[in-house]
This record gives structure tokens, C-alpha cells and sequence, in this order.
């Protein structure tokens, strides 16, 4: 009894309230969406005509939905878009807590996508149990039947209301704009890095879907960095280690994704299946074009299931193609973007084991910057543990070229190592860091 009365409660809490989250079910057409250009083909990456209406769905999530807002749709046929779920007041309550908050938005996207199944179980029910005619369905039941014309057979609906098919996609238009942004420090160079290895440049757009050009993005899985890496992956072609993890250096990481990118290539021989296997892997794409016979990405989405082949993988090149054709068309989809200055540096290798603080302070640099200039130095380098390594491409601020030499040869030999330093106590690091 004292269970089914604290369960009551907990519905009072979650489904009442002056932060009632609006969404009504309000399929969206995506044919009606303006787009600045063709989404056929960009360089070498082209669209099969089966693939078209998941780009436009993720553009419509990068230019049309905001970050309050959630399109809830189909995962096997993303064109068809039940409705949008407003939280904006959730999100701004004044005195909720950010647990509070994502509590609530999770229990809202519950309600609304169980909803939306419902629905469709109720249309299954009167058109394939009941046998009834069309205008025997409610308001809502008649939009969303609309949405599922082009698909044969008698049990579609119900198929749709099955676990895993109603999905909530949060809008990532601010987000967008602020990976534009962030873009403008690297995005160049990491171009010129991708033609210099031999893949298109285009490959440099990779990261607005890898991380928005977040330099400290850090998946669940592990994955780090700009690009993604995770930890595995990264060794075989960056350094990663417990001093120097270059999957955190966006310009390093960006030479090794072009390594894995022109291994993928070299094996699928498409761009489509090449770009997909950056996110699922290389074998189990080979595995799905050995099995089906089949080269087309169009047809491994509809038929294969292959171990870990969700919505992420299946939708990964449509979402890196969608978000190549809005970072090209920036000025069409939003009002006046900037952009970050690119970095520019000097690079300085360096000839001995040193402490970061010991270099910095010499240096002239500030801790921060010297940090924000180099971010594949781990933690341990940062807090004193572990030393600068011999051989480090340390970068400096370009104005800082034609002193830091002077200055670093001013550094005492005692604060020079010719080994790497097992450990450090603090009293050695304050002493270190007073001279």
C-alpha cells in the first residue's frame, strides 16, 4: 500500500506543475523544407536517393530545432517526425536543479513517445483488426497515417510502436552555430591535413558530428577529443600514453583520422561505406558488404543486423553529410555566424625532460596558455607528476618565437632531466616552483 501511494505521488510530481512541457503530435514534412542547395553530392560524397530524407531530417535538427526542443520520430524512416516536444520551460525553471530538470525531461519524453505509441497501436487496431475505413480514426491518428503511405504492409504500425522505434532527437541548432564557431580555429588546417594524406578535404567537416569542435569532449565509451578517438583506436596512429595523449591535440588527432579515413577507403573503396566505418569500424562494414553483396549504404541500413549497428552508425554519414552542406551554407540557414581566429604557433622540440611549471615560468607564458597551446600534455605533465618528455613539438604563442630560445637557455640545469621522472612529492613541487 505504502508503494502504490509513493508511486501516486512520484506522478503527481513529475506530470504536474507550472513547468507543463508543451508537444502535441504534429507529424512534420520534411519535402517542405528549403535547402540552400542540391544534397545529392558535395566533392566526392554523394546521397542515395533512399538516404535523402534522413539528411534533410538532420538538417532540419542543426538549422530548425532549437536545444529545447526534441523531434520525435521514427528510427527506421526518420522522415516520419510524430511531433516537436517542447521543454523550453523546463529548462528554464528558476529554482529547479539541473537534476531536477533532466529528471523531468526524461519523464516528459516518456510520456510523449508513449503517446505517440499508443496511437499507433490504435490505428493498427481499427484499420487491420477492426477492419474499419480511414474516417473512423481521430484527428491525430489521421496525420500520423498519412506519414506511413509510402511504407507496404499490415503490420507497419504496430512494428512502429515496438521498443527502440520512437525515438526523441534534442535540436542542436544553437549548437551548431557554436561549433561554427569553434570551427574557424582549426577547420583550415585540418583541411590542408587531409589533402596532404591523401582524403578528400572535406573529411575536416568530420568533427561537427564527431564533437562540435569540443577540444575536451568525452564519450561514455571513452572516446576523447575533437575527433573521437577511443583509446584503442588512437594508438595505432597517435601517441597515447600517461604523458602525451594526441587524441586531445585536434590538429595531431587530425592526421591520424586521415590515416584511418584513407584505410577505410583503401578497403571500401566508397566514400559512403568509409565514412560509416569511422564511427562503427572498419570490419563490421567489410562484414555487412560481404553478406549482403552489397556496396550500397541505402540497402546495409534497411537489411543489415550486424552487432552494434544502431541508429548511431546508420545515421552517421547522412548526419556528416547534412552537417557538410549547412557548414557550407552557413549564411543561408542562420544570420551572421563568426568565427574564432585560427591558431597559429611556433613549434619548439624540446631537448630534455622538464617540469611544465619550471618551463612556463622561465618562459615568460602563462600556465594557461602554454596549457591551452598544447593539449595532448596530460594531467600528470600539467600538475608536475610527470615531466615534458624529450622530443615534444612544444608549441608557443607566435609572438613568443624570438625570445623563448633566449629564455629557455636561461632555465637552470638542475631543473634539466635526462630521464623521465617516476615520482614526485610535493615538497619537490614547491620547491620547484619558487626557484
Amino acid at each position: 500500500m505504502v508503494r502504490y501511494l509513493m508511486l501516486i505521488l512520484l506522478s503527481l510530481f513529475l506530470f504536474s506543475g507550472p513547468a507543463e512541457a508543451t508537444g502535441k503530435i504534429r507529424p512534420i514534412e520534411l519535402r517542405t523544407i528549403r535547402l540552400a542547395d542540391s544534397i545529392e553530392k558535395i566533392g566526392p560524397f554523394e546521397v542515395e536517393p533512399e538516404l535523402v530524407s534522413r539528411v534533410k531530417f538532420w538538417i532540419s535538427v542543426y538549422t530548425k530545432a532549437h536545444r529545447w526542443q526534441y523531434l520525435v520520430h521514427d528510427t527506421n524512416d526518420p522522415e516520419i517526425i510524430y511531433g516537436v516536444l517542447d521543454i523550453k520551460n523546463i529548462r528554464e525553471h528558476p529554482t529547479w536543479s539541473e537534476r531536477r530538470k533532466r529528471r523531468m525531461i526524461f519523464w516528459r519524453k516518456r510520456k510523449f513517445e508513449a503517446k505517440v505509441k499508443k496511437i499507433l497501436r490504435s490505428i493498427h487496431e481499427k484499420i487491420y483488426v477492426k477492419r474499419l475505413n480511414f474516417e473512423s480514426l481521430n484527428y491525430e491518428e489521421k496525420k500520423i497515417f498519412k506519414r506511413f503511405t509510402h511504407i507496404p504492409g499490415t503490420s507497419k504500425f504496430l512494428d512502429a510502436s515496438k521498443k527502440g522505434r520512437v525515438r526523441s532527437q534534442p535540436g542542436l541548432r544553437q549548437s551548431f552555430v557554436e561549433s561554427i564557431y569553434e570551427s574557424g580555429r582549426y577547420l583550415t588546417g585540418m583541411k590542408q591535413i587531409a589533402v596532404q594524406f591523401g582524403v578528400p578535404p572535406e573529411t575536416g567537416y568530420l568533427p561537427f558530428v564527431e564533437s562540435g569542435f569540443d577540444r575536451k569532449a568525452l564519450s561514455k565509451a571513452g572516446a576523447s577529443g575533437v575527433w573521437q578517438f577511443i583509446r584503442s583506436t588512437g594508438k595505432f596512429f597517435l601517441r597515447v600514453d600517461e604523458v602525451v595523449d594526441e587524441r586531445n591535440d585536434p590538429m595531431k588527432a587530425a592526421e591520424g583520422a586521415a590515416l584511418l579515413m584513407e584505410k577505410n577507403y583503401s578497403a571500401l573503396e566508397h566514400w559512403p561505406l568509409a565514412i560509416t566505418a569511422y564511427n562503427h569500424g572498419r570490419k563490421g562494414i567489410q562484414n555487412a558488404v560481404q553478406t549482403l553483396k552489397t556496396v550500397s549504404l541505402a540497402k546495409i541500413i534497411s537489411e543489415w543486423d550486424g552487432y552494434a549497428f544502431g541508429f548511431a552508425s546508420k545515421n552517421f554519414y547522412c548526419a556528416f553529410f547534412a552537417a557538410l552542406h549547412v557548414a557550407k551554407n552557413t549564411s543561408f540557414y542562420f544570420d551572421a555566424v563568426e568565427r574564432a581566429e585560427p591558431v597559429i604557433y611556433e613549434s619548439f622540440v624540446v631537448p630534455e625532460f622538464i617540469e611544465f611549471r619550471v618551463l612556463a615560468k622561465y618562459a615568460g607564458i602563462a600556465e594557461e596558455i602554454l596549457k591551452d597551446y598544447n593539449p595532448a600534455l596530460t594531467d600528470l605533465v600539467i600538475n608536475g607528476e610527470k615531466l615534458i618528455p624529450v622530443g615534444y613539438n612544444l608549441r608557443i604563442p607566435i609572438a613568443q618565437r624570438d625570445v623563448f630560445l633566449h629564455r629557455y637557455e636561461t632555465i637552470p640545469s638542475k631543473f634539466r632531466f635526462r630521464k623521465q621522472r617516476l615520482k614526485v612529492s610535493t615538497v619537490q613541487r614547491k620547491l620547484s616552483s619558487k626557484e
